[in-house]
């Protein structure tokens, strides 16, 4: 009689059920809870002065009606900014949530993956050690360099990495201690699985 491992199968939302309401937004993230999801994957961008927020980017025209970039606008003008009316009527009036009192929010509600595009990774896990989520997420980034930054403020917080084969899979491990891989189901293969689980 074949055997195998059983793996509980976890549901994650990206950006959010942006299907149905304005990605990256509270409204988003509720729909998913209430959906009984697992995980929301939300992005994290910095404004100007520093404050981070839910926000995919790096224009603001994307999905507000703000123009130019994030990394350029001032937290006061972004705090302003319509994240709603362009996704349905009855979502204008939506903000761009902070990621503080979204974390806050999120404690308790569900897990959560942090798609980094732009964020101090100091201030990040200060964020999340005073929102008390640092134990529900997990984080990835496309930037190397900003992910080992990471790993090595915070060791304990589980990364994620995209990979393409065996290789890739050996390289996070011993480069940033990588417990979820990502990988496209083209590239999936025996020896592949084996590599991840080993």
């Amino acid at each position: 009689m074949l055997t195998r491992q059983v793996h509980p199968l976890e549901i994650v939302c990206h950006r959010g059920a942006n299907r149905y309401a304005p990605e990256n937004t509270l409204a988003a993230a509720q729909l998913c809870v209430d959906w009984g999801a697992d995980t929301v994957e939300i992005d994290v961008n910095t404004s100007a002065d520093g404050v981070m927020y839910l926000f995919h980017g790096p224009e603001l025209e994307r999905t507000t009606d703000g123009v130019g970039r994030m990394a350029n606008t001032p937290s006061s003008v972004i705090d302003q900014l319509d994240a709603g009316g362009r996704f349905g009527a009855h979502f204008a009036g939506t903000r761009i949530p902070r990621l503080e009192p979204f974390l806050d929010w999120a404690r308790g509600k569900c897990k959560l993956f942090l798609d980094v595009k732009y964020a101090d990774a100091a201030a990040l896990l200060d964020a999340l050690d005073r929102t008390g989520t640092r134990k529900d997420v997990f984080v990835w980034s496309s930037f190397d360099d900003w992910t080992a930054e990471f790993v090595r403020l915070a060791p304990d917080v589980p990364v994620k990495v995209n990979v393409r084969d065996v290789a890739g899979v050996h390289a996070a491990a011993d480069t940033v201690n990588a417990r979820i891989v990502e990988l496209g189901p083209e590239r999936l293969s025996r020896e592949l699985v084996a590599a991840c689980r080993a």
